[in-house]
């Protein structure tokens, strides 16, 4: 990214080819991209062509939670607040949506989220719905730290 404005915006099925670049480069999961179960948001930089993204983030909800998935931030663009500005809006839908909390499971990123509010938290202390996730589920995610943050109701007073 060259500067100017970072527009985070709901992902169109024409991005999927570059989320799924995205996800691959972050050694992240490409699971359930299409099957509706995550609302997908992509970053685009001013005069972006068209597929050409910042980074993309997901939504899932499950039970009172939203589970904040498929973070990732393209390398020539990160330390520049695209991947605040994509953890911000999905905490925004998802307080928008009524969910309690925003819950991620990381691999390494730690200090990133609990930089925007982020909490270390027991598998055990979530929603029970979030257990039957697939995310939860996969082989992968299991030796992943489990952060969350919890919603107060009502608009978001950081944005």
């Amino acid at each position: 990214m060259t500067g100017g404005a970072v527009r985070v915006e709901p992902a169109r099925s024409a991005d999927l080819a570059a989320i799924r670049g995205l996800l691959g480069a972050a050694e992240l999961p490409t699971q359930h991209l299409e099957d509706g179960s995550a609302r997908l948001f992509v970053a685009r930089g001013a005069g972006a062509t068209p597929g050409e993204l910042l980074g993309c983030a997901g939504l899932e909800r499950h039970g009172a939670a939203g589970l904040l998935r498929s973070l990732a931030v393209r390398e020539g663009a990160r330390g520049q607040g695209v991947g605040r500005a994509l953890v911000e809006r999905v905490v925004a839908e998802a307080r928008a949506a009524g969910a309690a909390e925003v819950v991620l499971l990381t691999m390494g990123a730690s200090p990133f989220f609990e930089a925007l509010g982020f909490e270390p938290a027991r598998r055990e202390a979530v929603d029970p719905a979030l257990l039957d996730s697939w995310e939860f589920r996969l082989h992968e995610c299991v030796p992943a730290q489990l952060l969350r943050r919890q919603l107060a109701a009502g608009p978001d007073p950081s944005i």
